[in-house]
């Protein structure tokens, strides 16, 4: 459970890591309290594992929460590179320490799966940039990175 904001000059602030390992209840309920205390646009759900239950269970517990299923298409790698250029361009900025998240994003390496904390923040600017601007963050890079 990561939240992050955009700004109108695409930047990317990282504005809460409450990632926890617990029950499916105590996911939701984090999750909703996170979304409802930044009063989130979306609150985004990997279909690939069990979106429509999580959907379903969220909108139970609060209708008022917008959700949306997103799905992964491209591997983890390629979904991460854009996010990783962002990066390096320094248009994220983490507001506060997440030291949990900072060390999976430190310590991944390709070979490996990716690390809970790093896909839900990967998904989460994924899903602020939008296909357009992740395409042409990527095509930039390509050009000149």
């Amino acid at each position: 459970i990561v939240a992050v904001g955009k700004t109108a000059d695409k930047h990317y602030y990282v504005l809460a890591d409450d990632s926890l390992a617990g029950t499916p209840n105590q996911w939701f309920r984090t999750a909703i309290a996170r979304y409802h205390a930044l009063a989130a646009n979306t609150l985004a759900v990997e279909r690939n594992y069990g979106g429509d239950m999580v959907k379903t269970a969220i909108q139970n517990m609060d209708p008022l929460v917008a959700v949306k299923e997103v799905q992964a298409t491209r591997g983890k790698l390629v979904r991460a590179e854009p996010v990783q250029q962002l990066y390096e361009n320094g248009q994220v900025h983490h507001v506060g320490h997440y030291p949990d998240l900072e060390s999976e994003m430190c310590r991944w390496t390709p070979d490996q799966d990716s690390p809970n904390r790093m896909d839900a923040l990967v998904w989460a600017i994924t899903e602020l940039m939008g296909p357009q601007e992740a395409t042409t963050v990527q095509k930039l890079s390509a050009m000149y990175g």
